[in-house]
């Protein structure tokens, strides 16, 4: 038996959370971090579908995980893009 044990999420665990973009992600490169559910900071490779626009910055949905290429597919986090000035409602 080993004398301490890791726990780490598996690549499919993260399939679903929010990611802070840290370098432009397009259709061949780019990265985004995160916290797993152990507090292990993870960096992770990710790119967008084809077709779609570069994420520069912000925040992103991890959708998909391709085994065969270790790379995320990501989409921005909608939950981002909500501006709640919009909803503050403006006094006299």
């Amino acid at each position: 038996m080993p004398p301490f044990e890791s726990y780490t999420a598996s690549p499919r665990q993260l399939v679903g959370k929010t990611a802070n973009v840290h370098y432009a992600i397009t259709d061949c490169s780019g990265t985004a971090t995160l916290y797993d559910e152990y507090k292990n900071f993870r960096e992770v490779s990710c790119r967008v579908r084809d077709g779609e626009e570069p994420i520069t910055r912000g925040k992103v949905v991890l959708m998909e995980y391709d085994q065969a290429k270790q790379v995320y597919a990501v989409r921005p986090d909608p939950t981002a893009l909500l501006d709640t000035r919009d909803h503050v409602r403006q006094l006299p």
